[in-house]
């Protein structure tokens, strides 16, 4: 007979179907680890927390330790106490290419053939960072941060290496 407590039905999709589809728990303790639920929007937002927090130690944890700007030191000021996540969207290169063309101060949209060169150079960049950081794949996000009221946005590199999730840019 199946139990229709809810109770164990709860039990058996949070804990047992896990360990039995990926031979581990899907969660981790909070001792720094990444689970299998952490996408890249989820560690870049825990990394901009851990930064605005002043957690350096949790956020070089996060970091790519290829990225130019790892190991963030100690003394490094990340403090931002009014500082928070408004948005993390995953994006494509398109719409980063689209993104840096509107936010810049260039004539307007270019022509169809000139954004698919972009593009493809974008695609040519990022698939190259991917080889030399020995990594797996990359995803690209926007974050829009909220500082003390001023929401400002940018893209944001992630790079996939063994399984997990890091900021690289």
């Amino acid at each position: 007979m199946v139990s229709r407590d809810p109770k164990i039905v709860l039990l058996l999709l949070v804990v047992i179907v896990p360990v039995v589809a990926y031979g581990a728990p899907l969660f981790t303790d909070s001792g720094g680890g990444q689970s299998l639920l952490d996408g890249p929007d989820d560690i870049a937002k825990e990394y901009f927390n851990a930064r605005f927090s002043g957690d350096v130690d949790r956020a070089n944890e996060l970091l790519h330790n290829q990225s130019e700007s790892y190991p963030l030191y100690t003394g490094y000021s990340t403090s931002a106490e009014n500082s928070s996540i408004e948005r993390v969207e995953q994006v494509s290169v398109r719409e980063i290419v689209e993104w840096q063309i509107n936010t810049s101060e260039q004539r307007g949209p270019l022509p169809p053939e000139e954004m698919d060169d972009a593009v493809n150079r974008q695609e040519s960049q990022f698939e190259e960072l991917v080889s030399q950081t020995d990594s797996d794949q990359y995803q690209l996000l926007l974050v829009s941060v909220n500082a003390s009221g001023e929401v400002s946005t940018g893209p944001v590199v992630m790079l996939e290496t063994d399984g997990e999730w890091f900021v690289y840019q």
